[in-house]
C-alpha cells in the first residue's frame, strides 16, 4: 500500500513538471512571436515617421492575441526614436491553483524597448 501510494505522488508530481515545461515553450513561442509583431512595428515606425491610428490598432490587435491579453492591457509608449511596449502575460505556470498559486501571482510582463532610448 506504501508503494502505490508512493507512485501516485511521485507520478504526481512528474506530471506538473512535464505540463510545465509544455508551458515554458508555449510562452517563448508567445515571447518571440511579440518581439517579431514589435520590431516590425518599429521599422515600419522608423521607415514612414508616422503611422496612421488603424495601423497602431492592428498592432495591439495582434499583440493581444499572441500574448493573450486584452487589448486595453497593452500600452506602447512612441517617441522619436524608440518604442516601448509592455503586456500582462497570463498563466504563466502551470497547474498554479494546485501548487497553491494564485491568478494574480501567476503572471508575468512582457516588455520590449526598440531604438535609442
Amino acid at each position: 500500500m506504501k508503494d502505490l501510494i508512493t507512485t501516485i505522488a511521485a507520478i504526481t508530481i512528474l506530471m506538473v513538471f512535464i505540463m510545465q515545461f509544455s508551458s515554458n515553450l508555449n510562452i517563448m513561442n508567445r515571447v518571440v512571436a511579440a518581439d517579431h509583431l514589435t520590431k516590425n512595428y518599429y521599422y515600419s515606425l522608423l521607415n514612414n515617421d508616422s503611422l496612421d491610428e488603424e495601423k497602431r490598432k492592428s498592432f495591439s490587435n495582434k499583440l493581444a492575441k499572441v500574448l493573450g491579453c486584452d487589448q486595453s492591457e497593452i500600452t506602447v509608449e512612441e517617441e522619436a526614436n524608440y518604442i516601448r511596449v509592455t503586456a500582462p502575460i497570463e498563466n504563466v505556470v502551470a497547474c498554479a491553483e494546485f501548487l497553491g498559486i494564485s491568478d494574480e501571482e501567476n503572471t508575468a510582463l512582457y516588455m520590449l524597448t526598440e531604438g535609442d532610448v
